[in-house]
């Protein structure tokens, strides 16, 4: 028998080392807020951090609607969790965007905490 490579699983794509569309997008994202010193959303187009479009059906907004749905105590869980996840990857997936997310969502939970 002669020496064969392995075959490769099915289903499981090679991972690219080229940047992905979020990589990208945060290098953008922090070269035009480095230069102007504030979130440039509101220059370049809706604000994908704090009011990202696709989370907003009509006037209700997801987090508000999610907010409705559950006690007060299940929602600061919510927020704490959110949170939490954006910093644990941020390294590796969102970047600079995940942080400014993970920020969103502490801003919120001081804001419910203290109302």
């Amino acid at each position: 028998m002669q020496n064969a490579k392995p075959a490769r699983r099915p289903g499981r794509p090679r991972k690219s080392t080229a940047p992905t569309a979020n990589q990208q997008t945060d290098q953008q994202t922090t070269s035009a807020t480095t230069a102007t010193g504030s979130n440039p959303a509101s220059a370049q187009g809706p604000d994908l951090v704090n009011h990202p479009p696709h989370y907003k059906q009509g006037d209700i907004e997801c987090l508000d609607a999610i907010k409705a749905s559950m006690p007060h105590q299940q929602f600061i869980g919510y927020l704490k969790g959110n949170q939490m996840k954006y910093v644990w990857r941020y390294e590796h997936k969102g970047g600079l965007e995940d942080l400014k997310k993970a920020q969103f969502y502490l801003e919120r939970l001081v804001q419910e905490l203290t109302a």
